[in-house]
């Protein structure tokens, strides 16, 4: 922290933005690293950056494209470790009995940032927990993966919830299957259940993406993707 104290007007601005990034990103990434002194870096570095305005206007005019930026930046990062303080202030009795063993979940796009080569949707098996620095965590069998070891955060994995009148087996395809719908763009998805309706049709509980979330199709509205390629698109960041 002193090393931020010592930061004054002398020192250029594209230094002192490196600093502090450097120091939320480090938090971030290695979970050892001390939480709170990462939050008093990203505050610190708002108050500083925030003192460059001479426009006193919302949003500020004046400020350089890069003091803007690495703002969104700080600000983004400031959330991400207030999320993450939250998690470690979680009961661990009730995550566990979330994540129970032998449940299935399925991944989130959280854990697809973690593993890029999984796919926002896809069903694993919990098959322990386990402590990283302070974060529950749980390790999930994915068919295609093997196992891996992931924050058990809603963010991340999601269980999978049986939802009224819900099955996991229906005509054509089963649970997990990898879909493509057939009107319109192809869009990719994976089967999540089977829903039987009021007139006792049955339609497919479809997880596309963390902006479409579920949808539900008929078996001759969607195809097996053979492909071996996500097409779902999101726009989280």
């Amino acid at each position: 922290m002193s090393l931020i104290l010592y930061c004054d007007h002398t020192i250029p601005l594209h230094s002192v933005s490196d600093i502090f990034l450097q120091l939320i990103e480090k938090a971030i990434m290695e979970p050892d690293t001390n939480i709170r002194l990462a939050w008093g870096a990203v505050t610190l570095g708002n108050r500083l950056l925030v003192g460059l305005c001479q426009c006193l206007k919302t949003p500020c005019t004046c400020a350089t494209h890069q003091t803007a930026e690495t703002l969104k930046s700080l600000k983004t990062s400031q959330a991400q470790i207030y999320c993450r303080e939250q998690a470690w202030n979680r009961n661990p009795a009730l995550v566990l009995q979330q994540y129970a063993i032998h449940s299935t979940c399925f991944a989130r796009y959280k854990a697809r940032k973690l593993y890029p080569l999984l796919i926002e949707g896809e069903l694993g098996i919990i098959t322990a927990h386990c402590t990283t620095h302070g974060d529950l965590m749980a390790i999930v069998n994915f068919p295609t993966h093997g196992t891996l070891e992931i924050p058990a955060e809603l963010t991340f994995i999601h269980p999978l919830e049986a939802k009224e009148h819900w099955t996991s087996t229906g005509p054509g395809f089963t649970l997990g299957d990898e879909i493509t719908t057939l009107e319109g763009p192809a869009i990719f998805g994976v089967i999540h259940g089977f829903v039987t309706q009021n007139d006792s049709s049955l339609v497919v509980l479809i997880w596309f993406n963390e902006t479409d979330k579920y949808m539900q199709l008929r078996p001759d509205q969607i195809q097996l993707d053979n492909t071996g390629q996500n097409f779902g698109t999101t726009t989280v960041s």
